[in-house]
């Protein structure tokens, strides 16, 4: 180290410096160390995450490339220009609307919050216009798709393929008018420009899913007449094969892991969740906010009853009293820090919580959480970039990455954990989930955690 006052190099941790006789602060050392270490620790764990998303996505890009070969698709552009295609991209065109509102109303949220950050907001409004420009450019693709079938084929010109094509141009142009909406301010924008927007997009969507039943499902044409039992049974058939197609990806990806030991699973059901959140939402607002840690405990204890590892159920023996200090010191912290503390609560409370998590056959034995939280802050940095930039569609990806690094950091009674599933087998279940959490304006919440358990318990073993 070196003197403070006098700049001459001086041994490691003495008081005063032998040449000027300045006392030297050695906490500004420990600092200065605190802070390095802090940095290498976010930049270590934004390494491990980047390994872990390039695995993870490599893993993927073979699978999909392996479908692709076994499939034998094309590989000249100008061989998916056919009409059938462009009957496809006019059916799918109609819900484009739908999905580019969720969209917009996702990355709005996101980049209000970046809007006076010099440089960062500048980038999030560009990537903004850029994917608002992209659902635009789509939906005017699929206008002009079923524009060119009936200039084309003379055969598909009746009553439903003109409301198809009358209906194609209503999504492009409720789109863009999502896309002018807002572009400076709100108070710019015409009062009639809202409304507008979301009747077109409504009707649109209406008749959209009859389309795609029709056109992409039953493979009827645009011309073909709707019919809602038939839609409702094409339907209903697709989701069965897509259930039996799902359930042999899901025995090939845990054949390993269950020759390694015996089946891990997860056994809850949504609506004992969805009591049980209901409850502690109440119990919390009631109290404001102080009985917390019991509610939290208490959905612990049902998570931890439902999950069985290789055969051996957990067990959770924590309880609201004694998480009760901890909680306070945490909101002191958040407080005091002014939220910052916020992130590294997590891996806090997921310590607390191994401490407590033992196996139902073996209670004495305590389980452990070696995660670091500015590791965790690494893989959090990374999972916002990754989600923003993909406008969610990297989620599967981003669990997999950090359920990876959780289960290597967690062990129960002596056994490291594990986790052995794929973003490609997530994304099944990820998909099943956003779209009817949306259909049942969250209802479907409890249920799809419960869904996401299922996936992620059944591919979690013990590290032999």
């Amino acid at each position: 180290m070196f003197c403070s006052q006098c700049g001459k190099e001086i041994q490691e941790g003495v008081g005063f410096c032998p040449y000027c006789g300045a006392k030297q602060n050695s906490s500004n050392k420990s600092i200065d160390n605190m802070i390095d270490n802090a940095g290498e620790e976010i930049g270590s764990g934004i390494d491990d995450a980047v390994n872990e998303f390039k695995d993870s996505f490599k893993d993927t890009s073979e699978k999909i490339s392996q479908k692709i070969e076994e499939a034998d698709i094309k590989k000249n552009w100008k061989d998916y220009l056919t009409m059938e295609n462009m009957e496809k991209l006019a059916a799918f065109a109609l819900i484009i609307p739908l999905f580019m509102g969720i969209v917009n109303f996702v990355l709005t949220g996101v980049f209000a919050g970046f809007a006076f950050i010099p440089g960062i907001g500048f980038i999030f409004g560009l990537l903004l216009k850029i994917v608002r420009l992209l659902f635009v450019a789509t939906a005017i693709c699929g206008a002009v798709a079923s524009g060119y079938v009936l200039y084309k084929n003379e055969a598909k010109r009746n009553t439903w393929s003109y409301i198809l094509f009358g209906l194609d141009v209503a999504a492009a142009l409720a789109c863009i008018l999502i896309l002018f909406w807002p572009v400076a301010s709100w108070w710019d924008v015409p009062a009639w420009v809202g409304p507008v927007r979301k009747i077109l997009g409504l009707v649109a969507l209406v008749f959209g899913v009859d389309a795609i039943s029709r056109v992409v499902v039953q493979n009827k044409g645009m011309e073909s007449e709707p019919n809602v039992s038939a839609d409702i049974d094409a339907y209903k058939t697709w989701y069965e094969n897509y259930k039996k197609n799902q359930a042999v990806e899901e025995s090939k990806e845990t054949a390993v892991a269950v020759a390694e030991g015996p089946e891990s699973y997860f056994d809850g059901t949504g609506a004992s969740l969805l009591g049980l959140l209901i409850i502690a939402m109440l119990v919390t607002c009631i109290t404001c906010g102080l009985a917390a840690p019991w509610m939290i405990c208490k959905v612990l204890k049902w998570r931890k009853s439902h999950t069985v590892i290789n055969g051996r159920r957990l067990a959770f023996n924590g309880t609201g009293g004694s998480l009760f200090g901890h909680w306070i010191l945490w909101e002191v912290l958040c407080v005091i820090t002014c939220g910052i503390y916020s992130f590294f609560m997590y891996v806090a409370l997921r310590r607390w919580e191994m401490q407590h998590t033992t196996y139902e056959d073996e209670p004495l034995v305590a389980g452990q959480f070696e995660g670091n939280s500015f590791e965790y802050l690494g893989y959090g940095i990374l999972q916002a970039i990754l989600l923003v930039v993909t406008c969610g569609l990297a989620a599967p990806w981003t669990i997999t990455m950090i359920q990876k690094w959780q289960m290597k950091n967690t062990i129960v009674a002596n056994d490291r954990m594990k986790y052995e599933g794929t973003a490609l087998g997530l994304l099944g279940q990820y998909i099943i989930v956003a779209l009817l959490s949306c259909v049942t304006c969250g209802i479907y919440y409890s249920w799809g955690i419960v869904r996401i358990n299922k996936y992620i318990y059944a591919h979690t073993h013990v590290d032999r």
